[in-house]
């Protein structure tokens, strides 16, 4: 009697245990999903470019170079420091600061019109008229080698 009661109690333990571990494996099988669609999600994020408007300056302030002087040192690299040239930060500054100025200049027809997508055709007919105004504009500092077609 007292066995048949351990028995009993045994078996009802093993079928709580299996009930759990099947949920457990459904749980499991959710999760495996979910992991899934997260890596595909993680994919796809790898394959967009961020706009260069958000992306920080990066011009390299180092550079590698290759270590001749040693026999031992086959193809040993080395990084070494390059300073920004200061004259290039300028210009780079003194452009930006150009543009700027030019585009405050500019008549109120040629705003893209922000609520639409920079390749709706409002957009592109503005960008089509500001293009060759930008042109005018910079005319006094730049001379294009290469002429844009119309």
């Amino acid at each position: 009697m007292e066995l048949q009661y351990k028995i009993d109690k045994l078996n009802k333990e093993l079928e709580e245990s299996k009930e759990l571990n099947e949920m457990l494996i459904k749980i499991n099988e959710e999760f495996g999903k979910e992991n899934d669609r997260l890596y595909e999600r993680i994919d796809f994020y790898k394959n967009l470019r961020m706009p260069r408007s958000m992306k920080k300056s990066s011009k390299p302030k180092r550079k590698h170079q290759r270590n001749n002087d040693s026999e031992d040192s086959d193809d040993e690299i080395i990084d070494v420091d390059v300073e920004m040239d200061e004259k290039d930060e300028k210009d780079d500054k003194d452009a930006r600061m150009e543009m700027k100025t030019i585009l405050k200049t500019m008549p109120a027809k040629f705003d893209l019109d922000y609520d639409q997508t920079f390749m709706s055709k409002t957009n592109v007919d503005i960008r089509k008229q500001l293009i060759p105004e930008l042109m005018k504009s910079l005319k006094p500092n730049f001379n294009p080698t290469v002429t844009r077609r119309p």
